[in-house]
């Protein structure tokens, strides 16, 4: 039950926008792009409907996202769908989900995940590049707050110029995505990237992590989790059939049915017949998109691209461009994301960046090396207790191996047995409160470092504020002077010096 969304207001400035019900096979000349939003909330009947119609070829834009951080309506990839009725009155039980699997396989895509309940829970990405700073004290921006940014650099293309839906774009904002990876083995699809996040600061953490930390202020559990940067990870791509491959499968699966329709009774072969007659006359190749996220879509990022001056945040991001290029392309219309993509370009100082990005590493670093030494840390309080405890067992199982006959041995062995509780509580509040004084330790020594960062972040800026103040005067003032002393030597000319004083 979630209400019109702007993006939709945007697309029906350009198309007729239609619902389309996946309960029954869909037609395939009645659209020029299916808009799929969650196709893994759809039901065993819904999902295999928009397969078979991404597999007839109707262009599609997929947006899959593994957890709806921001639309709270939407249940992610892996999460079992909200029961249905009246909690008051009795609800019914939440109505199963299709094979999101079946998708995948389709577009040949391999998605990163952890089977939890059955389900596939895609892992989140994650990284450490932060271009604007406001957003983690006004909004608590995380890791998982993903910016893409082009880069001046040559090889490194965070922002796709292979294909017109991604080239020109100069900043995307995603928020908990997930990762895509093109299936090696599929030689008959051919997949651009479109998005990919910074490799040196980017990785992957599992869902159950972050949903386990989901409205926490500390993030230094998550960080944790998170671990080292594993490289670079898709979150967009565009899926073609390879020229003939689409044909080519179609015949295969035709004369499969023709050697299987030998073998049946007459009225197996005339209703064969008449699926053939039914049939579409063109086999069209795969054309899709597909993206790993859903938030970047929110309302938000609508309306600050109407109004960006709105939110104080000088926030740039393309993301509702995107969006539109994705159907635009789809759609055939080449030449709307090449007029779309001219904005206008804020510059920023790539030295600065540089230097910026230098500072912010080596908080990470300095940061992981301090969860490092408090995971050792609780090792240790671990192993210590564990050491204390085995004493007891050893005399436990020692009194226990023996025959006790008499009330003494029979009196030890409740002693000790009430010793060994004793102590374990013992160990246990010991354990815990010097857990307590290393998290408590870890905390501000990571709250120092960033800090720390900050402060020199700020410092560079002021220098480069200052530097802007006192270097743009010097060359009017040098030009000045050299005007002045020119016209005071040309004044002088054939005057002869007793006349000047």
């Amino acid at each position: 039950q979630i209400p019109k969304q702007p993006i939709v207001e945007e697309l029906e400035k350009q198309y007729d926008v239609e619902e389309v019900d996946p309960s029954r096979p869909i037609a395939l000349d009645s659209y020029d792009v299916l808009f799929v939003v969650q196709p893994s909330s759809l039901n065993p009947q819904q999902l295999p409907n928009v397969v078979e119609a991404i597999k007839s070829g109707v262009p599609t834009a997929i947006f899959e996202d593994p957890f709806p951080a921001f639309y709270r309506g939407i249940t992610g990839t892996g999460e079992p769908k909200q029961p249905q009725g009246n909690p008051m009155m009795g609800q019914q039980p939440p109505e199963p989900k299709g094979d999101i699997q079946s998708l995948w396989d389709t577009l040949g895509l391999i998605v990163p995940n952890d089977l939890f309940m059955g389900a596939p829970n895609p892992d989140i990405v994650w990284q450490q590049y932060n271009p604007h700073p406001k957003l983690r004290y006004l909004m608590n921006a995380n890791d998982q707050w993903l910016f893409l940014l082009e880069s001046p650099e040559e090889g490194l293309d965070f922002l796709s110029e292979d294909s017109p839906i991604s080239a020109g774009l100069r900043e995307l904002m995603f928020l908990y995505a997930g990762s895509v990876q093109a299936d090696s083995k599929r030689q008959d699809l051919n997949i651009t990237e479109l998005v990919r996040t910074r490799g040196e600061v980017s990785g992957l953490v599992s869902y159950q992590d972050v949903r386990m930390n989901a409205g926490q202020p500390d993030d230094n559990v998550l960080l944790q989790k998170q671990g080292k940067a594993t490289g670079s990870n898709v979150l967009a791509v565009y899926v073609e059939s390879v020229a003939g491959s689409a044909s080519e499968a179609r015949n295969e699966e035709s004369a499969e049915d023709d050697g299987a329709a030998d073998d049946t009774n007459e009225e197996g072969d005339e209703a064969a017949g008449s699926e053939e007659e039914t049939a579409p006359s063109e086999n069209k190749p795969i054309r899709a998109v597909y993206v790993a996220d859903v938030d970047y879509m929110h309302p938000f990022f609508s309306e600050n691209r109407k109004r960006p001056d709105r939110f104080d945040l000088d926030l740039r991001d393309q993301n509702i461009t995107f969006v539109l290029n994705i159907v635009d392309v789809l759609a055939g219309e080449v030449d709307y994301p090449a007029i779309r993509s001219h904005e206008p370009q804020h510059i920023t100082l790539g030295l600065f960046e540089d230097q910026a990005e230098i500072y912010r590493q080596a908080a990470f670093e300095k940061q992981q090396d301090l969860q490092n030494e408090f995971n050792t840390e609780k090792d240790a309080a671990e192993e210590a207790m564990q050491e204390k405890m085995n004493e007891f067992r050893d005399q436990l199982e020692k009194l226990q191996k023996e025959r006790i006959t008499d009330a003494t041995k029979r009196e030890k062995l409740l002693n000790i047995q009430q010793q060994a509780q004793i102590a374990q509580q013992v160990e246990e509040r010991r354990k815990n409160n010097k857990l307590r004084k290393f998290e408590k330790k870890r905390d501000i020594a990571i709250r120092d470092s960033q800090q720390d960062s900050d402060n020199a972040i700020r410092k560079i800026q002021s220098s480069y504020k200052g530097w802007a103040v006192a270097l743009p005067p010097i060359p009017p003032l040098l030009v000045g002077a050299g005007v002045f002393v020119t016209r005071r030597v040309r004044e002088r000319e054939g005057i002869s010096k007793s006349r000047l004083k």
